[in-house]
C-alpha cells in the first residue's frame, strides 16, 4: 500500500504543477497515472490474497564460506499467474547475534533459486518477513506478511591442537556407558571377548557353560569402561559489545575434535538457553562430535553470563573428573582457576597451532 500512497502523492504534485503552469500534458499524465492506479489496485489485491509463498533449504548443514541453495516458491491458490514477486528475507545468526536483510525477486511466479554465502559459523534463522506483490505493470505493489522460515547450521573451521595425554588420563577408570573396543578391563558387567584358556588365566574367568558345550576351556575377558576424565566448560558473557566473530566457535570445535582424535573421551558443557541450566554432551567419536556441534550452535547463548564451573559441580555433585577446563569468551583457557593460555581472536588458527595442552 505504501507504493500506492507514494504514487498518489506524486500524481497530486504533478496535477498541482499542471494547474499552476497550465500544462495540459502534465495534467493528462497525472490522469493516466490515476487511472492506472485505480485499475491495478484490485488486480494486485487479488494476487496478494491468492498468493502462496514458502521458503525451502534442501541442505541445512554446510561449511563456513560455502554457498547454500535457497528455494523461494510463489504460486496462486489455483496456479494462476502471480506476476512479479519480491521476497524480503531476514538472515539472523543466533550464535553471534547479528542480522541482515536481503531481497530476491521472482518474475512470472513459480520457484526462484539463489545462493546465499554465509561467511561466519553459527546457527542461521532465515525468515521470510514479507512478500511484495506487484501490479501487472510492475510499478506498484502490496505487501504481505509471512511467517515462513528455515534453519541452517554453518560448521566452524577445525584447526589442529597439540594435545598430550598423561597416563592418568589414558588409564582413567570411572563409570561409563561405553567401553573400549581394543582393550579389556575389569568390568564384569560387560564382555569384551571370548577366547581359549591360556596359561596364567584365572579360574574365575572361565565360562563353564560354554566350555562344556565347546568341549574346551573358554575364558571370558571383561570390558574396559571408557570413562570421561575431562570436561570442557564453555562460558558466556562477552566483555564488549562489538560485532561478534566465530573465533570462539572455532576454538571450541578445534579443542573438542583434537581431544577426540587423541582418543580422550570428554564432556562438552555449557549453559543452555533452552533449558536454563547446564547441559553436557559426551564426545568420543566423530558422530558424537558433530552431534555436539549442532546442539551447541542452536543452544549456546554467548551473552549469558553464568559461572559454568560452579553450576556444573552443583548439578553433577559426587562426580570425580581429573580436569575441569574452562574456555571464556575472551578465548582464555583455564584449568579451574589457573590460566593455561590466551588465544588471539584475530587469527585463532595460528594461536591453536602454537598451543600445547598437557592433560
Amino acid at each position: 500500500m505504501f507504493s500506492y500512497i507514494c504514487g498518489l502523492l506524486i500524481i497530486g504534485i504533478v496535477f498541482y504543477m499542471a494547474v499552476i503552469y497550465a500544462g495540459a500534458g502534465m495534467a493528462l499524465f497525472s490522469l493516466a497515472g490515476l487511472v492506472l492506479m485505480v485499475l491495478s489496485l484490485p488486480i494486485t489485491y487479488l494476487r496478494k490474497v491468492n498468493l502462496q509463498e514458502s521458503i525451502e533449504v534442501p541442505i541445512t548443514l554446510t561449511e563456513k564460506g560455502k554457498g547454500i541453495k535457497i528455494l523461494l516458491h510463489s504460486k496462486g491458490k489455483k496456479k494462476a499467474y502471480t506476476g512479479k514477486v519480491v521476497f524480503v528475507l531476514l538472515v539472523e545468526n543466533t550464535s553471534l547475534n547479528f542480522k541482515s536483510r536481503i531481497k530476491q525477486s521472482i518474475s512470472g511466479g513459480g520457484t526462484g533459486t539463489f545462493q546465499l554465502n554465509l561467511q561466519q559459523a553459527g546457527n542461521y534463522e532465515i525468515s521470510l518477513c514479507k512478500v511484495r506483490v506487484y501490479d501487472p505493470v510492475g510499478i506498484f505493489y502490496l505487501s504481505k506478511r509471512s511467517r515462513e522460515r528455515a534453519n541452517v547450521q554453518v560448521l566452524p573451521e577445525i584447526s589442529p591442537v597439540d594435545i598430550r595425554l598423561t597416563e592418568g588420563v589414558r588409564n582413567f577408570v570411572g563409570d561409563a556407558d561405553s567401553y573400549d573396543t581394543l582393550r579389556s578391563g575389569d568390568d564384569a558387567s560387560e564382555t569384551f571377548k571370548l577366547r581359549e584358556f591360556q596359561d596364567g588365566d584365572k579360574l574365575k574367568n572361565i565360562h563353564w557353560k560354554l566350555s562344556a558345550k565347546e568341549d574346551k576351556l573358554i575364558v571370558k575377558e571383561n570390558s574396559l569402561p571408557r570413562a570421561c576424565s575431562t570436561v570442557l566448560l564453555l562460558e558466556g558473557g562477552r566483555e564488549n559489545k562489538k560485532k561478534g566473530t566465530d573465533a570462539y566457535l572455532q576454538v571450541v570445535a578445534s579443542l573438542s575434535f583434537s581431544l577426540m582424535d587423541k582418543e580422550c573421551p570428554h564432556y562438552m558443557a555449557w549453559f543452555s538457553k533452552r533449558y536454563g541450566e547446564i547441559k553436557r554432551i559426551r564426545v568420543d567419536n566423530e558422530e558424537s562430535f558433530y552431534e555436539f556441534l549442532m546442539y551447541l550452535l542452536q543452544d549456546f547463548d554467548r551473552n549469558i553470563a553464568e559461572n559454568c564451573l560452579e553450576a556444573y559441580r552443583e548439578k553433577y555433585n559426587g562426580e570425580v573428573l581429573l580436569h575441569y577446563l574452562v574456555l571464556k569468551q575472551n578465548l582464555t583457557l583455564y584449568e579451574q582457576s589457573t590460566c593455561l593460555h590466551t588465544l588471539k581472536e584475530e587469527n585463532p588458527e595460528n594461536s591453536l597451532e602454537e598451543l600445547e595442552l598437557i592433560i
